[in-house]
């Protein structure tokens, strides 16, 4: 994905928040990356994992897949190749409402989060943007297909899942006379987060290895964990801000050149094609 277009799209996504628009898009179904894809196509074909696009935008609010119950643990189904994904933008640079600024944690999330990782540093950018934000389930969906019943596993069923889920407290809100949240991620870092079952186990597995690790708190796989819809309802109508309130969008100031095989010339970012 070029670094231009992947940036004009995203700022395009930011004026859906500050119109009231919560954006949700799919971490992906290949953990860090297809083994075999993952190196650079800058002719050096190093090693690197494989950030996605649009989830690296840090104007949309990225989701992953978990599975289970008492454990919910991280989605991964060896059998058709899903494991969901997650990791570190080599373009967008780590936002605010990850960083230092956040005062309701202890520092940036992002950055525990990887000083606590025994993966070789080379393979993402560890100041970039982390994603996903959040996680829901996303594995044996119920689906229909051309008029038959399906089970299927993806990213892009616990997307619409979440969606479901915030539309409901959006409806909760505007019928206390408030706005919807538009652009979650600044409330979702500073007071959400707190609604969320922390997921701890499993992992993004791909390029051969086990990826991204789940961890208390933040994690490059399952972000917050999956929401608590009543507490998660309960926060939003006490303290989610009217649209344009709230802290600041984040900078989108690139980062380093990207890396990535998937035909482009610098491609860095790769779009995300979904299995459901």
């Amino acid at each position: 994905m070029p670094e231009a277009y992947a940036r004009s799209v995203c700022n395009q996504f930011a004026q859906l928040g500050a119109r009231g628009v919560s954006f949700f898009t799919a971490s992906g179904d290949s953990g860090v990356g297809v083994q075999g894809d993952c190196v650079t196509n800058d002719g050096k074909t190093t090693a690197t994992f494989l950030a996605v696009f649009p989830a690296t935008c840090p104007y949309v609010t990225a989701v992953g897949a978990t599975t289970g119950y008492k454990p919910e643990i991280v989605a991964l189904n060896p059998s058709n190749n899903f494991a969901s994904g997650g990791g570190f933008s080599r373009y967008f640079a780590q936002p605010g409402f990850q960083g230092p600024s956040n005062a309701s944690t202890n520092g940036s999330v992002v950055t525990n989060y990887v000083n606590g990782l025994k993966i070789e540093a080379s393979l993402y950018n560890k100041a970039g943007r982390g994603y996903p934000d959040l996680a829901a389930n996303g594995y044996h969906f119920q689906t229909i297909w051309n008029g038959n019943s399906r089970v299927l596993d993806g990213t892009s069923a616990s997307v619409p899942a979440t969606a479901a889920i915030f539309s409901l407290v959006n409806d909760a809100l505007i019928a206390a006379g408030k706005s919807p949240m538009g652009f979650l991620n600044p409330w979702l870092y500073t007071q959400g987060h707190t609604t969320f079952t922390d997921i701890t186990s499993g992992s993004a597995v791909g390029c051969g290895g086990d990826g991204f690790p789940a961890a208390k708190g933040w994690d490059a796989v399952t972000g917050w964990g999956t929401p608590n819809f009543p507490a998660l309802m309960a926060k939003a109508l006490k303290t989610a801000p009217n649209v344009g309130g709230g802290p600041p969008l984040p900078n989108l100031q690139l980062g380093p050149t990207g890396y990535g095989k998937r035909g482009w010339k610098k491609a860095g970012e790769r779009a995300y094609g979904s299995r459901v």
